[in-house]
């Protein structure tokens, strides 16, 4: 553990190194500070909700705040056992043992401190400049009022001097926490809030959160309950940082983090020592007491025969003198390819049957690790074995006896036919108003009006036929067709852009008129009516 300066530290080393302490933290510290803080904040869960919808109240009014207040005592004198482990951890020392006297001295100081802090706290949150001094001083009078013996200052003197001390990354350590603080409190929120629509949804269950979720969430019960799950889940990080704090602030003349870190390092050399020791007495008697190995034998002949197939390799050819051939003995250069084709052939072979004797040895050596004789008398009964050759070859057969129907099985099977498959589009649902011109185009609507009117449905032929209409004029830049536009806006668009053009502008006011009165009105569809319809189409596209 290096030594800290006297200016101070970053307040992210600060907090890392409690988080580090947190981590390797026993389960039993961690527990106090929830056995402290969990009673105080129930209690105030239910005061809050007591005093704020109960009309008798103001009879318990005076218990219930007396009540509180011995619970926040007693969350205090917890909180101060917890950092008190903290502390013990920081220093390497073996914590001192809880006597009467102890924890009469840890009441005390807990209780002519904090309770003043029931009401300095508020005001100075209100003033807003020295509440990160008041906040550390209350934080510090947790850690270091744990009851220990050897104080030669008050306590209260000694928490003010540490609140004094490094103010710059004091309030960085309070901003941080409290940026902290607000997300975990956000968190929780947003968890309880969905949590009553979430029970209703998957379990069924119905409450009145879920009924009136915007006055479960407004109501002081709600930001009750989130705050204390919220302050309960952050005090420990809170007071552990406190904790590292006041242990270097207090190191500065007393050295406790210096003889920390020397402790640590003994530690560290010792068991070093100890390993050393383990580890040299065991490997001096097994050295001493490990016979000589003898030298392996090697058989001269096949000793020969692997220098000669590793001088035959390609990569060691370079070496070897290049043989010439003399004339005479020359042969065309069909039957020297031939030949060499014949060798490589042999070798390949060769190296193929050395694999397969070394997988036949490996499986004869695993199922039968012992010298079985493979030959019996004549005329002697039982059981016979049969020789591992022969297994192997008849496996063999077989599994090229396989792959070889299985390849006849693929040539001769049939052949899979890809299918492509095609787009359908869903034709759309004309007794809808959200209907539009774009979605088919204009033989898609002719041919849903035919079809339409080969059922009888002659009112949704006539708007299929109109839609038609539309698409016709869109695909000849007439109108722009848009789903914000109605059918005024088409007629003004398409007198804009084909004036000229007096046959088309009159068969179109023929067919919008029909359309709005069959479709917006209660005017019935003919099929004389649908014909002439169409026929106007057919004088629109001429056009």
């Amino acid at each position: 553990m290096k030594p800290r300066s006297p200016i101070g530290y970053p307040a992210t080393e600060s907090i890392e190194e409690a988080i580090t302490l947190l981590r390797r933290t026993p389960a039993a510290t961690l527990l106090c500070a929830f056995v402290g803080g969990v009673p105080f904040w129930l209690a105030l869960l239910y005061f809050v909700a007591d005093m704020s919808r109960d009309a008798f109240a103001a009879e318990r009014l005076a218990g219930a705040s007396l009540t509180l207040a011995v619970l926040y005592l007693w969350k205090k004198c917890w909180q101060s056992v917890y950092a008190a482990s903290l502390h013990n951890s920081l220093a390497g020392v073996e914590p001192p043992r809880w006597t009467l006297r102890r924890v009469f001295r840890l009441v005390v100081t807990q209780a002519q401190t904090q309770f003043f802090g029931l009401f300095v706290r508020p005001i100075a949150y209100q003033t807003i400049i020295p509440s990160a001094w008041i906040s550390a001083y209350y934080q510090n009078v947790t850690v270091l009022g744990d009851g220990r013996d050897g104080h030669t200052t008050p306590v209260s003197s000694q928490a003010w001097a540490q609140a004094r001390l490094w103010p710059g990354q004091n309030h960085c350590v309070i901003a941080i926490l409290g940026f902290f603080l607000f997300f975990v409190w956000v968190n929780i929120a947003i968890t309880c809030g969905t949590m009553p629509a979430l029970m209703k949804s998957l379990l069924g269950i119905e409450t009145m959160a879920s009924r009136n979720t915007g006055a479960f969430v407004l109501s002081s019960t709600f930001f009750t309950s989130v705050t204390a799950l919220s302050m309960l889940l952050v005090e420990p990080i809170w007071t552990a940082v406190y904790a590292v704090r006041c242990f270097h602030g207090t190191s500065l003349q007393s050295g406790a983090d210096v003889r920390a870190g020397l402790r640590a390092i003994r530690a560290r050399a010792t068991a070093l020592a100890l390993l050393l020791m383990i580890a040299c007495g065991s490997v001096a008697p097994a050295a001493l007491q490990m016979a000589p190995t003898p030298a392996p034998q090697v058989d001269p002949e096949r000793l020969d025969r692997s220098i000669e197939q590793t001088l035959e390799r390609r990569e060691f050819a370079w070496r070897s003198p290049r043989i010439d051939v003399p004339e005479a003995k020359k042969e065309g250069w069909l039957d020297s390819w031939l030949k060499a084709v014949g060798k490589w052939f042999r070798r390949q072979w060769e190296a193929a049957w050395r694999k397969i004797e070394a997988i036949r040895k490996w499986l004869k050596k695993f199922f039968f690790p012992r010298d079985v004789p493979e030959i019996r008398e004549a005329g002697s009964g039982g059981f016979h074995i049969p020789r591992l050759d022969a297994i192997l070859y008849v496996a063999g057969g077989l599994v090229a006896v396989l792959l070889l129907w299985a390849v006849w099985r693929y040539w001769r099977g049939p052949r899979r036919q890809t299918v492509v498959a095609e787009a359908v589009t869903p034709l759309p649902d004309l007794s809808q108003d959200d209907v539009f011109a774009d979605e088919l185009p204009e033989d898609g609507w002719l041919q849903l009006a035919r079809d339409l009117v080969s059922r009888g449905e002659l009112r949704l032929a006539l708007r299929a036929a109109y839609l038609a209409g539309l698409a016709y004029l869109g695909d000849q830049q007439l109108i722009s067709i848009a789903r914000h536009k109605s059918n005024m806006d088409y007629r003004r668009e398409l007198r804009r852009r084909a004036r000229t053009r007096a046959e088309m502008l009159a068969a179109f006011d023929e067919n919008l008129t029909v359309f709005e009165r069959a479709w917006y009105g209660d005017h019935g569809v003919t099929l004389p009516m649908f014909e002439e319809f169409t026929q106007n189409l057919e004088r629109i596209r001429a056009c």
